[in-house]
């Protein structure tokens, strides 16, 4: 298992910022799956929310699901809420903390969508420990996923596309397609980055099979 260190730099919140977090945001605190509507509604792990853009829109876009954004960081989850409409909070918790943090917290076979768009590239060799996709992290996302869920990996550095290319072996496991970040997908804030400054992002789709399946 990985460690539940988070790497980076911190942003500080200000004052108005820290009171939207202690007044609102604290109330959505991921804690398990009992703010679910069913055992049987479909919910979605977005890693990394950023500044909540992708992760917003999908909440507003799919009305039937349950939401669970990890931002390891206080103020990326501020931004996120801010973007949330409020009916749509009881179907939404956020985790500030390592994704690493909240796996144990899921039980198995409960997801339907995982989003890891754009994570932190750690392009330095003696940094590749702290890059969240590892075969760890794949072994992880199939425990909690359900059969023909799928896990979507976005990266425009070209240090990660390989690294994504390089664990991308397990056909037992998961289908595995590969495409650019399509014209018809809205850009997330780091995509628009990279598109202005001539980068292309891959998308990799990862469809778990299920125990005993195989791709079809």
């Amino acid at each position: 298992m990985q460690s539940q260190a988070v790497f980076g730099r911190k942003r500080p919140l200000s004052l108005h910022q820290r009171a939207i977090f202690h007044d609102k945001v604290e109330g959505l605190q991921f804690r398990g799956l009992d703010f679910l509507a069913s055992r049987d509604q479909a919910l979605c792990l977005e890693i990394g929310l950023g500044y909540g853009e992708h992760f917003a829109r999908c909440v507003e876009q799919n009305p039937p699901m349950a939401f669970i954004g990890v931002e390891p960081y206080l103020y990326g989850c501020v931004q996120t809420f801010r973007q949330l409409a409020s009916h749509d909070y009881a179907r939404v918790r956020l985790a500030w903390q390592s994704v690493w943090a909240v796996f144990p917290l899921l039980p198995d076979g409960c997801l339907s969508q995982i989003f890891l768009l754009h994570p932190d590239p750690w392009p330095k060799k003696r940094h590749s420990h702290r890059r969240v996709f590892s075969q760890d992290f794949l072994e992880a996302c199939a425990r909690c996923m359900k059969p023909r869920a799928q896990l979507t990996v976005a990266t425009d550095h070209p240090v990660y596309q390989q690294w994504v290319r390089d664990l991308s072996y397990d056909t037992d496991t998961w289908d595995v397609h590969c495409q650019n970040w399509p014209d018809y997908w809205p850009l997330t804030r780091y995509g628009l980055k990279a598109k202005k400054e001539g980068r292309t992002t891959i998308v990799w789709n990862f469809t778990y099979q299920g125990k005993g399946q195989q791709p079809g």
